[in-house]
């Protein structure tokens, strides 16, 4: 017991650990190699069902990713839920774990994940080491994890701890069982299953994702500036729509500002080759007579929910499929109206 508070409380014992461990080290670079992969699925996510989040003032940047340790940042760029980034962190080291004893970044590093008797983990052991590992990553990068690990018997992280799990070097796969021929099978079924789900984000890109581009471009607009990718001239309210507009009119004090979108509609689609128009109506917020402040980011409602009234206007969008590894759909034109919906 005095040996675990020591090595709690004493830098040189930490750090002598860390060299000599023959997991330590390895865990921390097997670590890193995970957290690069979970860091690209998050990614990609973000691609397939993020939206651009406003920023309340030019410059912020929007949190892309936390592959699991590490926050990323950067601009302009289509975000999911921190939710679904912590679901995409836990689905990825427990697939691989209960189905092949490690990640990746393990398997690199030749290590494998096992029960304190050294039996192989149960499905629910494996699923709790792993949601708990949203906590051994706090504050950042596995430094609750770290210290845990370091002043337990056998390098243990919370996870482990309540999982009853640890991680070991490798041992020959007959060792645990495995039948022969067995890690092929699954090899097969995970490339499997990984081009079912690039597929399946490809289905959603093209057929669903159209809808969050036009949330992208309403938040775009509420953030009060243009992206670096908009032209340097921002669209009237009456222009076609370029990529990134930002809607402008004249202000009651008659200079030019943008006018923030209180609730946008879309209609029934048109679609033609590589190409979707959507009927689009918007309520914009008026200075003048709106004694709220404007929307961060605009809500979204039905068309028959936002007919004909004070700043309402209407017109079209249409988008262009530039395929799925160049960003799918893209704002390509339309026309908003300048006379008022109704």
């Amino acid at each position: 017991m005095s040996e675990t508070r020591t090595s709690v409380w004493n830098p040189a014992h930490i750090l002598g650990k860390y060299l000599f461990s023959p997991t330590l080290g390895q865990r921390s670079l097997a670590a890193l190699i995970d957290l690069a992969l979970v860091s690209l699925l998050q990614l990609g996510a973000g691609q397939v069902f993020g939206v651009y989040q406003a920023a309340p003032y030019a410059g912020m940047d929007n949190a892309s990713v936390n592959g699991g340790g590490i926050y990323f940042y950067a601009s302009q760029t289509p975000t999911i839920a921190f939710f679904w980034l912590a679901v995409i962190i836990i689905a990825y080291f427990t697939y691989f774990e209960a189905v092949f004893g490690a990640t990746p970044g393990k398997a690199i590093l030749r290590l494998q994940v096992v029960m304190l008797d050294g039996g192989r983990p149960t499905l629910g052991a494996i699923l709790m080491r792993n949601v708990l590992r949203l906590v051994d990553a706090l504050p950042i990068f596995y430094v609750v994890g770290g210290l845990v690990a370091q002043s337990t018997l056998h390098e243990q992280r919370v996870g482990d701890i309540v999982a009853r799990t640890t991680v070991i070097p490798r041992t020959p796969l007959t060792a645990l069982g495995e039948p022969a021929g067995r890690p092929r099978l699954k090899l097969l079924a995970t490339a499997l299953l990984l081009a079912a789900l690039i597929g399946a984000s490809i289905a959603f890109q093209y057929f669903g994702r159209a809808p969050l581009i036009i949330q992208s471009w309403a938040n775009a607009n509420n953030s009060f500036h243009s992206p670096t990718t908009a032209p340097t001239a921002t669209a009237p309210l009456c222009a076609p729509l370029p990529e990134w507009p930002v809607v402008t009119s004249t202000a009651a004090d008659g200079a030019s500002a943008p006018r923030p979108i209180i609730a946008w509609a879309l209609g029934v689609p048109r679609w033609g080759n590589g190409e979707v128009t959507y009927p689009f109506r918007e309520q914009l917020w008026n200075s003048a007579t709106d004694s709220f402040q404007p929307p961060v980011s605009p809500r979204q409602v039905a068309i028959e929910d936002l007919g004909s009234g004070p700043d309402v206007y209407s017109g079209q969008v249409r988008l262009s499929w530039a395929g799925p590894l160049n960003g799918g759909w893209e704002i390509a034109g339309g026309q908003i109206s300048c006379a008022k919906a109704g």
